[in-house]
Order: structure tokens, then C-alpha cells, then sequence
């Protein structure tokens, strides 16, 4: 279904005055949620959440790894592994500033991890980097929580995931410069390309 689909299907629903469940058959107020069944779907097409329709980016379960993970297929850049020596155990905030600029928000998810030598924990780099996500306004991403007995859960989705994906890979791109400059800056910049996870 393209985005004009789906929200023909989201307006005729109002029309006829609610939505009923897929699951559970139960008239729903709301069409992201059952009250009868705790059934969770997406908010632009009524896929159920656990089902990856093409608005949702990452389903967040702390138990588990964001999966689908809102970075597939980008290689995550991080500090390589220092020759002669190793890196500061504290930065300077002046030299973060300087070499990330307006993501330096989102570096925390490194230094709040292993550091920025070592690969970050990606649901703390999403959580840092759906902040930055401009082009893709707030209202139209939205955070579902799950399941009532497991609000820890969280789905986001958005209205044009492809600018959302456009965006993620805009940032990780602007991280990998970041941390070329920091390596230069450090005296480690001798042509030496910034270790990349796989």
C-alpha cells in the first residue's frame, strides 16, 4: 500500500464510525489499540504491530535487540583502535563540540556505553538520534506503548519512513565525520578510516 492508500483506508474507516479488531472482532475506539485484546497496530495502515508493515522502524523490547533495527544495512562508525596509545578516558567538551557539532546529543550514546572507541548500544544511539530527526515531524511519529502489562515495549512508526530512513543514514553519516575529526584532532588521522561495525 502506497501512503495515499493508506490514508484513504484511515478516512473511509472514520467514516463508517470505528474500527473493528482483526483479532478479537471487538469494535475499537481507537484504531492502534483493542481494549479487548490488548491488540496493538500500526497507527497509518492497521498492520498489527508485531507484523513489520512498512511504517514501523524499530519495535524497542529491552529484553530483546530493536528489532527491526532502525540502522539495517548502515555500518555504525566508532573510533578505531588507537596504534600508540589509547584514547582520553575523559574528553573535552570543547573538542566533542567541535568535532560533531549538532550531534553531540547523540555521542552520549557512545560515551554513556564502552566509549567511542567501541560499537554503541543501539537502542541508546536510537534514542539519542530519533530526537534529531527533523524532516520527519513529531506528530507524525509516534510512539505506541504495547501490550498494558509490558508499557515498556515501545513501536515506532512513521508516516513517511522512507524520509526517516533518509534521515538515519543523513546522521550516521554526519557521526562517521564527527569522529574523523576527534581521530585528526587527536593525532591519529593519518589517512586511517574510521572503524566501522559490519
Amino acid at each position: 500500500m502506497t501512503e495515499l492508500d493508506d490514508r484513504r483506508a484511515a478516512e473511509a474507516l472514520e467514516v463508517l464510525g470505528g474500527w473493528g479488531c482483526p483479532n478479537c472482532g471487538a469494535e475499537m475506539q481507537d484504531q492502534t489499540y483493542c481494549d479487548a485484546c490488548s491488540s496493538l497496530f500500526c497507527p497509518y495502515c492497521g498492520t498489527p504491530a508485531f507484523d513489520e508493515c512498512r511504517h514501523l522502524l524499530t519495535i524497542d523490547d529491552p529484553d530483546w535487540e530493536l528489532s527491526p533495527s532502525p540502522f539495517a544495512g548502515l555500518a555504525l562508525p566508532h573510533l578505531p583502535e588507537r596504534l600508540d596509545g589509547s584514547w582520553p578516558l575523559e574528553w573535552l567538551e570543547a573538542d566533542l563540540d567541535h568535532a560533531f557539532a549538532d550531534l553531540r546529543s547523540v555521542v552520549d550514546a557512545y560515551l554513556d556505553h564502552n566509549g567511542l572507541d567501541a560499537e554503541p548500544d543501539e537502542r541508546l544511539l536510537w534514542n539519542e538520534m530519533k530526537l534529531d530527526l527533523s524532516e520527519t515531524p513529531p506528530s507524525r511519529n509516534r510512539f505506541v506503548p504495547s501490550h498494558p502489562g509490558h508499557s515498556h515495549y515501545r513501536d515506532a512508526y512513521f508516516g513517511d519512513p522512507d524520509t526517516a530512513r533518509a534521515e538515519i543514514a543523513d546522521i550516521i553519516g554526519r557521526l562517521r565525520a564527527g569522529f574523523e575529526r576527534l581521530a585528526e584532532s587527536y593525532g591519529a588521522g593519518s589517512g586511517q578510516p574510521i572503524t566501522q561495525r559490519d
